[in-house]
């Protein structure tokens, strides 16, 4: 008796490691790549430039000092700011002494 109910143990736990292991099996999804055009990877590029130019032709002034804009970022992410001012006239950006040329837009912050 005692050997019976040992075998039915073991028969009954090897059964449904078995039906769990066959179910992991078909849970498992396909691996799908799906392809980029190369003008994806063309236009991507653009867009970057095209941001990192516009970083690098803004001029961030928060209280009287020029910040980056990670700086400004925690600004605005803490609520530090009172008033946000965007200067993109060409005569607003030479009276303030900055050649159009090389900055095309003032952003000036000023804090609480």
């Amino acid at each position: 008796m005692k050997n019976l109910l040992i075998l039915s143990t073991f028969f009954l736990l090897f059964s449904c490691s078995r039906k769990n292991a066959q179910a992991l099996e078909f849970q498992k999804l396909p691996i799908v790549d799906y392809n980029n055009s190369d003008e994806f990877f063309k236009n991507s590029g653009k867009v970057k430039g095209y941001f990192d130019k516009q970083k690098k032709q803004t001029v961030i002034i928060a209280n009287d000092k020029v910040i980056d804009f990670e700086t400004f970022h925690k600004l605005m992410d803490t609520e530090e700011v009172r008033t946000i001012k965007v200067i993109e006239d060409s005569t607003e950006i030479s009276k303030l002494n900055y050649p159009y040329n090389d900055v095309k837009k003032i952003i000036i912050v000023t804090k609480k």
